[in-house]
């Protein structure tokens, strides 16, 4: 059985992570409508408008989109959304749902995607670096990612990025690094490029 080290230095198996995560999450929505912080909506609709700016036409992949399906309005190509559990898909029908997680994706490691969007995702992540290295493959132009400048550690924050530098230091592991700045309010977004084989 697999094992990973959790954001307590604890090695535990992935797959009572996996269960744990879906259980808390189960009890969190519980069939309702989820609570979002006040200032949540003003955060996804400055979300919505940055991506936007770096998206250049064709397909997109929504990585943890559930929620908040930030290309949603402007998406031109196919629009896939991906998340290990699922309640306000009803909402999106034209939302292509996929359940999996993220470190396995079952698109055959193919470079099908003109822009990945990873929003509100990597501080929920066990390990952001891994998740990131799952989804080059299927990237054939542009990744969007935020995350909050600070994270406080929780059942459901379970990484800290590390500000703008530590955001870099994480698209440009696997990714050009073509931008980084701030998403109003609080939180940071930067922009990735895939790799031409000269620069792989």
């Amino acid at each position: 059985m697999r094992h990973i080290v959790d954001w307590r230095g604890v090695s535990v198996s992935y797959r009572e992570v996996r269960n744990r995560t879906r259980e808390e999450y189960g009890r969190l929505f519980d069939g309702r409508t989820f609570e979002k912080e006040p200032h949540h909506k003003q955060r996804v609709e400055n979300t919505e408008a940055l991506a936007r700016r770096f998206y250049t036409g064709g397909s997109i992949l929504d990585v943890g989109w559930d929620s908040h399906p930030i290309g949603y309005r402007f998406a031109e190509g196919d629009y896939i959304g991906i998340d290990f559990l699922f309640h306000y898909r009803r909402g999106f029908p034209r939302v292509q749902a996929v359940v999996s997680d993220f470190d396995s994706l079952p698109f055959q490691n193919r470079p099908l995607f003109d822009m990945i969007l990873w929003c509100e995702g990597p501080e929920h992540s066990l390990n952001p670096y891994l998740t990131l290295k799952g989804l080059k493959p299927v990237c054939k132009g542009r990744i969007f990612i935020t995350c909050p400048e600070t994270t406080s550690l929780n059942w459901e924050h379970k990484t800290g990025i590390g500000g703008k530098r530590g955001l870099k230091e994480l698209i440009g592991s696997e990714f050009k690094v073509l931008e980084i700045g701030d998403v109003p309010p609080f939180w940071i977004y930067g922009v990735g490029q895939a790799k031409s084989v000269e620069e792989a």
